[in-house]
């Protein structure tokens, strides 16, 4: 969690961007492997964020259960009309956003993106325990 709370200061002092990040559960339960992806999700959206959604303000949520540990990341930006699946990212020139679910896949998680021009946009990533 440190290292995520390190990125999260980091948007805000070099591009302005307001981050509120809540971690909700026993997040120290994760492998190196898993604690790996996470931080390389997180650190990808934020990115996403700073170069294309032109957003004010960042939500992130990492909360982890039992199961596994969802991270919740939603901005306030121009948003995106998607693709119809996650597989057409690369088609459509979202290279970072097929980074996330290669990722998330390789641990046997899933990503779920919502997104729509002038609303915004949210990367949910969860991964199993």
């Amino acid at each position: 969690m440190p290292a995520l709370r390190y990125l999260s200061n980091q948007l805000s002092e070099q591009d302005g961007i307001e981050v509120n990040l809540t971690v909700r559960g026993a997040v120290g339960g994760l492998d190196s492997d898993q604690e790996l992806v996470l931080f390389r999700i997180f650190q990808e959206t934020l990115t996403n964020i700073s170069k294309h959604a032109q957003a004010t303000a960042v939500n992130a949520l990492v909360e982890s259960d039992a199961e596994g540990t969802l991270l919740q990341v939603s901005d306030n930006g121009r948003g995106f009309n998607q693709p119809f699946s996650t597989n057409e990212f690369a088609r459509s020139g979202h290279f970072g956003l097929m980074g996330i679910q290669e990722r998330a896949q390789l641990l046997g998680g899933r990503l779920e993106l919502k997104s729509r021009p002038g609303q915004g946009t949210t990367v949910r990533v969860w991964l199993p325990v």
